[in-house]
């Protein structure tokens, strides 16, 4: 049974934005990151999600399952990081979580009852929201997108999520549980795996991703912060290199679907 599960991204990066350009330069990547959400949901046909919200530099879109979500939230990682062409280009780095949803759709609502004025509004966040905020910010980094918390991490949802990406019959199952970066001990407790967003059997794909790792840490190597989110990105694109070079010296490079393509990294 297909339940429905939340997306939550954040915006990396927005406090050392707000501190060298000011309102200006947060409101440009709050902006750019709207404009990437509409573009994805624009084109997203089947995969769309049913609801969301879009907050300053926060994403949480909820979609009716896993299969529906991987393939929306892979463009979407995939496109921002071909977006930039230059140094000068606005790059946004994501963090993000896919865990279970279980809410009304509404993400915050007005307190019923506080011991403050009528005239001060106080809102909560749904629990669904607040969990996904936990594990986003459990301390995890790089342009990563983790998995887990209860959402249908076996075997056969895993498969049956990678069957709705482009090519995913023949690559491997691009679902890996790392052992280097740790995850937090929490998220470690949660069962959670990284989706590997730059999986792809289209060679030219694989090579603009990588001409733009090249570029992204090149370009961040200026900037301690971003340098150390750019550096942990390019740790789990090693390991989805070393994965298919392994999976494909095995079996030949035609690589079939089995369980046994589920591996730790």
């Amino acid at each position: 049974m297909s339940r429905p599960v939340l997306l939550l991204i954040d915006l990396l990066g927005v406090k050392a934005r707000w501190h060298k350009g000011g309102r200006r330069a947060a409101q440009r990547a709050f902006e750019a990151l709207e404009a990437i959400v509409v573009n994805a949901v624009k084109h997203s046909e089947s995969n769309a999600p049913v609801a969301g919200l879009v907050e300053t530099d926060s994403v949480a879109l909820v979609f009716e399952s896993l299969l529906t979500s991987i393939p929306f939230a892979q463009q979407l990682f995939v496109d921002t990081f071909l977006a930039p062409k230059s140094y000068s280009d606005e790059r946004l780095w994501f963090r993000g979580v896919l865990v279970p949803y279980r809410g009304n759709l509404k993400f915050r609502y007005k307190a019923r009852a506080t011991r403050l004025p009528s005239t001060i509004q106080v809102n909560r966040l749904e629990d669904s929201v607040l969990n996904a905020l936990a594990a986003e910010r459990a301390g995890f980094r790089g342009m990563r997108l983790l998995v887990g918390g209860g959402t249908g991490t076996g075997h056969r949802t895993r498969n049956s999520a990678a069957d709705k990406l482009p090519g995913g019959r023949t690559f491997p199952r691009p679902f890996l549980q790392l052992r280097t970066p740790q995850y937090p001990k929490r998220l470690a407790r949660g069962h959670y795996y990284d989706f590997l967003w730059m999986a792809s059997n289209d060679a030219d794909r694989i090579n603009k991703l990588n001409e733009a790792m090249a570029n992204r840490l090149r370009w961040a190597s200026g900037d301690p912060d971003e340098f150390v989110q750019a550096a942990a990105t390019q740790v789990v694109f090693n390991h989805w290199g070393a994965f298919v070079s392994s999976i494909r010296s095995k079996r030949g490079s035609a690589v079939p679907c089995s369980r046994r393509t589920e591996a730790r990294g």
